[in-house]
């Protein structure tokens, strides 16, 4: 098999809006999320909070979330209205696309996110 073969598995959103589809996060989605949301991350990646935690405390990380799997970042503000159920959905089904292992994920963010804390340097 080839890399030239390879399909993206994706999973149908239904909306009264219109339906779309979205596929697990890559890598660099994932990295580009981390710059504004990692505290965010972390707390979902260590299971202090649920997805329907997440839904309801961060929505902009939400609404980041399904524009970066459905393929189309730049319209964010169109997921922003979507409503709380298809949201949820959406989370939900990107979180098993994307097939991670949550520990490994976690410590991951976990490292990354220390990182980052390092290169800023401390505020006066």
């Amino acid at each position: 098999m080839s890399l030239a073969n390879l399909v993206a598995i994706t999973e149908k959103i239904e909306s009264p809006h219109g339906d779309f589809e979205v596929r697990g996060l890559t890598l660099q989605a994932l990295a580009g999320l981390l710059k504004d949301h990692a505290e965010e991350l972390s707390k979902l990646f260590d299971g202090e909070i649920d997805f329907q935690a997440v839904v309801r405390e961060f929505p902009d990380l939400v609404a980041m979330l399904i524009a970066q799997a459905a393929g189309e970042p730049e319209y964010v503000d169109n997921v922003k209205e979507l409503p709380f159920g298809v949201q949820l959905n959406a989370i939900e089904k990107i979180w098993n696309l994307t097939a991670v292992d949550v520990e490994e994920l976690g410590n991951l963010i976990r490292s990354l996110t220390k990182g980052m804390e390092n290169l800023v340097p401390p505020q006066k």
